[in-house]
């Protein structure tokens, strides 16, 4: 269970640029509690994403400085929440990234806990590509497998939720996707439960607990700002528009045209 971010501007604006400050400040300061690593892709130019990953906390990263300062015209940021069990490390750390066609860079947020059933439907291509251990990079890896079949990243977006769906009809598939020509995001997370005793296993004190983790805890919104679009998890400060159930935010990166359609 995770944290996610991302932008795209038409301008050199970076994370910061597009968020603000204090809602950049506000989201990595989420890492005390989501602090099992952390990582990001940003991107400027056609065939270029640059990738960081760490097992760390973002908060106690000395990179992070490097993401504040980055002025990339699109880009994602993960915080990793370790679930099912599995175990912090770099390999296990989001963003996953592929080439297949250009870059493609990948963020997770959810579990899926039947994620088991997901290799079996990899072919051989993909499983070579597997170097984790999570339900996350499967989740990844199926979408790499839809591609093939479906060239529109929204299309094999759905197809691939669809079939996870058929195995694991409860879990959050929300998910980020960068392009050279897109971002996409994915919000599914068909009856998932808020993760009341865990929050307050992890936080102790209610008023510890970070906002909107209580009632929105997998709720994505999204705004569009001055500087571009941004799309992240409910609770951050400034005007949001929570996107609906089962949708998909669909952002043209050449002149930030907005699209928001069912999965």
């Amino acid at each position: 269970m995770c944290r996610l971010m991302c932008f795209a501007s038409t301008t050199p604006s970076g994370a910061t640029g597009v968020l603000g400050d204090a809602a950049f400040d506000e989201f990595v300061d989420l890492s005390r509690l989501h602090g099992d690593g952390w990582g990001y892709a940003v991107s400027d130019s056609p065939g270029e994403v640059a990738v960081y990953r760490s097992p760390r906390a973002a908060r106690d990263d000395d990179h992070l400085a490097a993401l504040r300062g980055d002025r990339s015209h699109a880009g994602l940021v993960h915080l990793r929440w370790a679930s099912l069990g599995l175990p912090v490390r770099e390999e296990n750390t989001h963003p996953f990234v592929a080439h297949p066609r250009g870059p493609i860079a990948f963020a997770h947020n959810g579990s899926v806990a039947e994620h088991d059933e997901i290799e079996p439907l990899l072919d051989v291509e993909q499983r070579a590509l597997r170097r984790g251990d999570t339900d996350s990079e499967l989740y990844f890896l199926l979408l790499l497998q839809s591609l093939t079949h479906h060239p529109d990243l929204a299309d094999a977006l759905r197809a691939t939720v669809a079939t996870i769906r058929t195995f694991a009809p409860v879990a959050s598939l929300n998910a980020i996707v960068l392009t050279d020509d897109e971002l996409c995001v994915v919000h599914s997370h068909t009856g998932m439960p808020m993760p009341t005793d865990d929050l307050e296993e992890s936080c102790g004190a209610p008023e510890n607990i970070p906002p909107a983790h209580l009632d929105r805890y997998f709720d994505l919104s999204w705004s569009e700002r001055p500087g571009g679009v941004v799309a992240a998890h409910s609770g951050l400060p400034g005007e949001w528009e929570t996107l609906p159930p089962d949708s998909i935010l669909r952002v043209r990166r050449s002149d930030l045209t907005t699209t928001v359609s069912a999965l």
